[in-house]
């Protein structure tokens, strides 16, 4: 997701590692939890090129203040709305490796995060209203001042897609 002149990559599965691979994807080989919360940014040059390099952010995804650790995530959806990231829904099944603790194929978190326009670093993050059931692999867009959750799967039939709408206003403050 983009915010101001910054690029974030949000939690995610790695199931395979490109050569050279970048520092936000962990690796399904080489660790036991190959589903990440790592938050990851870099700045965007004018002419759409990355030059400056990946920075972690201080804060993993779902981490709150007081607390040391986020929460793992692949098939969620992310939006920027004004100096705010959402991230809406999906999996904490460690990308279905059978070695590792299950996790929900879908979930109804939603998370928020400020982040710093100087700095590009999140602040921690806030747990918002959850989604009236769980979600993974949907769409997720921001329009006339709310988020929408729409399609994917949910817990209750994984197999079927989802035809719901949710809808979520975003305040002034975000």
């Amino acid at each position: 997701v983009r915010v101001r002149d910054r690029l974030y990559v949000i939690g995610g599965c790695q199931v395979s590692t490109p050569s050279p691979a970048p520092p936000f994807l962990p690796t399904c080989g080489k660790s036991p939890q190959p589903t990440t919360a790592s938050v990851w940014y870099t700045k965007v040059a004018p002419d759409g090129s990355l030059p400056d390099g990946w920075t972690a952010s201080a804060w993993e995804l779902g981490q709150a203040a007081g607390t040391k650790s986020g929460v793992i995530r692949y098939q969620h959806r992310a939006v920027a709305v004004g100096d705010w990231i959402y991230v809406v829904g999906g999996s904490s099944n460690n990308c279905n490796i059978a070695t590792v603790p299950p996790g929900k194929p879908a979930t109804e978190n939603v998370f928020a995060a400020h982040v710093d326009p100087v700095t590009g670093d999140t602040g921690p993050w806030t747990e918002e209203i959850r989604l009236p059931r769980a979600l993974s692999r949907h769409t997720l867009a921001y329009a006339a001042g709310a988020l929408f959750a729409m399609g994917g799967v949910d817990d209750s039939t994984p197999s079927k897609p989802s035809q719901a709408v949710f809808r979520a206003d975003i305040g002034p403050d975000g």
